[in-house]
């Protein structure tokens, strides 16, 4: 996208009275008609894309949850082995794309290469400081090894793995789903434990899961995931978790909403937890469309409603993380006060606040992070990018400077975290959300 020039597109309106496939070809759009591909799981669109338009396009694909428009429709994107498993999964934005009628915005280059950078040699130095800084720091290395997995030790132990619907903070099978078990089984499958999602990232937290016989089940196998999925449905089973991790990405919807709804489910009596038969059932009946099938992949709070179920682990309507706001306090202050809701992304930390911490400066850290994090999102970086920018806290001025010859001082990441936060809090009000919607469900206080 960027050999294109682009920076961003906007889409108004929406196709009718036939899907589109929007196309940009170098400096054209073109609106393709995409009749043949609805219907179709993400992987086969993918697969008939790419050998239609080229293996070198870059592409944004829904499923059949996006063409439902169920709640909890995310948009997949291709990663640099062509694999459309990378997917912007919250928030229902594979329901707002199918709401315009549109199956896949493609990106095709016209093999010209535009240089986009102001001081070409100033940005590759900088590359080299900023990837040993990454290299160096001890968080990165972890996840280097172990990938976001091993995060489920560590919430298990402090009590905040969402278990059983979040009934519970832990779980007896942790260790048959751990970093370290999930590692240890990829290198006897021959693996790949350190996968990078894009090229040049030197972090690679991604992975690649293989079944018995090392065939991929399935790229990546987040922590979010396994705890969505197994603790909190009582499922102690990688390979199954994999393969509904699997099915939920061909379907196109996101595995923490999906997980959340199945807790609720399972209280309000549709399933037992645990019960690995009738997990993959409910899976069918996604897939299928069933009027339960449906009512699932709308995600937790329509779930609960419809169920009468009272523990529905939400906020603002969106389901929880892999993280418990009753022990990690400063996550759930977070939760209940960012835009997003119960979104981790938005600014997470494992830490559940000292003895010796005030409610305010519990407040102060969740202040921090989410300007952070909003910072970090504000220019393309991916969070745990944020690592590297710690050490090297000049690095994104400088950088500017290199990309754009920008002239911006050291406080532009926490001004522009600030400001999109401000963004996001205004596009919210205008929506209708109140302060009604910013609490911890009473279930969980």
């Amino acid at each position: 996208v960027a050999n294109l020039g682009l920076k961003s597109i906007v889409l108004t309106g929406r196709s009718y009275p036939n899907w589109c496939i929007v196309r940009i070809d170098g400096g054209s759009v073109y609106f393709d008609d995409a009749s043949e591909y609805l219907g179709l799981g993400v992987y086969e669109t993918a697969e008939r894309l790419k050998a239609h338009y080229g293996v070198k396009c870059a592409m944004l694909i829904i499923w059949p949850g996006g063409e439902r428009q169920s709640l909890a429709a995310g948009v997949q994107n291709l990663d640099k082995d062509g694999s459309p498993t990378r997917i912007c999964a919250r928030g229902g934005l594979g329901a707002l794309m199918g709401s315009k009628q549109v199956k896949a915005i493609i990106f095709q280059s016209d093999g010209e290469k535009r240089n986009t950078l102001s001081h070409p040699e100033k940005v590759a130095a900088l590359r080299k400081v900023y990837n040993q800084a990454l290299l160096n720091d001890s968080f990165v290395k972890t996840l280097t090894t172990f990938g976001t997995a091993s995060n489920t030790l560590v919430d298990n132990q402090v009590g905040a793995l969402p278990t059983r619907n979040f009934s519970s903070g832990t779980f007896e099978g942790a260790e048959q789903i751990s970093g370290e078990t999930f590692y240890e089984q990829m290198k006897v499958r021959r693996g790949n434990p350190s996968h990078a999602c894009m090229a040049g990232c030197v972090i690679r937290c991604s992975n690649s899961f293989p079944d018995e016989i090392g065939n991929t089940l399935v790229s990546p196998l987040d922590f979010e995931t396994i705890a969505m999925l197994g603790s909190n449905l009582g499922i102690d089973d990688l390979d199954l978790i994999a393969q509904v991790n699997a099915e939920l990405n061909d379907i196109g919807l996101d595995t923490i909403e999906m997980g959340a709804a199945l807790g609720v489910a399972a209280d309000g009596g549709v399933w037992k937890f645990g019960d690995k038969e009738k997990l993959r059932e409910l899976i069918g009946e996604i897939r299928a469309g069933t009027p339960l099938g449906l009512l699932l992949s709308n995600g937790a709070y329509q779930t609960g409603l419809a169920l009468g179920v009272k523990r529905i682990p939400v906020v603002k309507r969106q389901a929880m993380a892999a993280y418990d706001p009753r022990v990690l306090k400063i996550t759930g202050i977070t939760y209940a006060t960012s835009a997003q809701g119960a979104d981790h992304t938005a600014g997470m930390t494992l830490r559940g606040g000292s003895k010796t911490q005030t409610p305010d400066d519990l407040l102060e850290y969740s202040r921090n992070l989410q300007i952070e994090n909003a910072a970090l999102d504000s220019i393309g970086a991916c969070l745990f990018a944020g690592s590297g920018f710690k050490s090297t806290p000049q690095f994104v001025p400088e950088l500017m400077r290199a990309v754009f010859d920008a002239q911006v001082g050291a406080d532009f990441m926490a001004s522009l975290g600030q400001q999109t936060l401000a963004w996001e809090w205004e596009y919210n009000q205008k929506v209708g959300f109140t302060h009604e919607d910013d609490r911890i469900p009473e279930w969980m206080q």
